[in-house]
């Protein structure tokens, strides 16, 4: 696992903690068409990635505590050697472990059969109850496996909790390392407008300006969204 990984490593063990005997997933953000092959910029989930590191779309974190092993799960994008010559190298299964730290990866499309697998013994689900498609994937697994309480007398959650508020609370309580982050933030900040202003004069166009300022941002490493 990458030195890089530790922030999020602490914050997954801080929010498996409130999981008790529950389940967690998160989803990655999707990327959007603008048109034809052209999608829009793509921006990671917030809590996805708060809590893995992990800036590619279409993924999916499991988080597992009470597993004897294979607690942080991911679930990505197979590597694929011709989207990758237009799109950039995928960190594929291997990666999502060496690079992310993932106790497990496996291929997006084996989400489904492992996660009711883990289903089973665990009383509750914590997911985004804003992401819809997310949630209906959950409930579906949670019907596939509803029968083996009945039938088996097994535990199966019977719950889905939101995991958002847990989320929020965190990232909205910042350790040293992160408030560190948000001055030199700031600072990039401070330097795009300073130099936008200083340009500025009768007659630039705002496109002009606003290069001005990314150009800042960009050279300090920083990303414009």
């Amino acid at each position: 696992m990458s030195t890089n990984q530790a922030p999020h490593a602490d914050r997954r063990e801080r929010f498996g903690a409130q999981l008790v005997d529950g389940i967690a997933v998160l989803a990655a953000a999707t990327e959007v068409a603008r048109n034809h092959d052209v999608d829009h910029s793509f921006r990671q989930d917030s809590d996805f990635f708060f809590l893995t590191g992990f800036e590619e779309p279409d993924a999916l974190l499991l988080l597992d505590p009470s597993a004897p092993a294979e607690q942080y799960v991911l679930f990505v994008r197979p590597r694929d050697r011709d989207m990758e010559i237009w799109n950039g190298r995928r960190a594929g299964v291997e990666g999502a472990k060496e690079r992310y730290g993932a106790d497990a990866a496996y291929s997006i499309d084996q989400f489904e059969p492992e996660f009711r697998r883990r289903l089973v013994g665990r009383s509750a689900v914590y997911t985004p109850l804003g992401n819809a498609a997310l949630r209906d994937r959950v409930m579906s697994a949670m019907q596939g496996v509803a029968g083996l309480a009945e039938r088996y007398g097994r535990v199966v959650p019977t719950e889905v909790r939101d995991a958002s508020p847990t989320l929020h609370d965190m990232r909205l309580r910042k350790t040293a390392d992160e408030a560190n982050r948000l001055r030199v933030a700031c600072e990039i900040s401070a330097e795009g407008h300073a130099e936008a202003m200083r340009i500025s004069r009768p007659g630039l166009y705002e496109f002009q300006v606003q290069a001005a300022m990314e150009y800042v941002f960009r050279m300090r490493g920083s990303i414009c969204c």
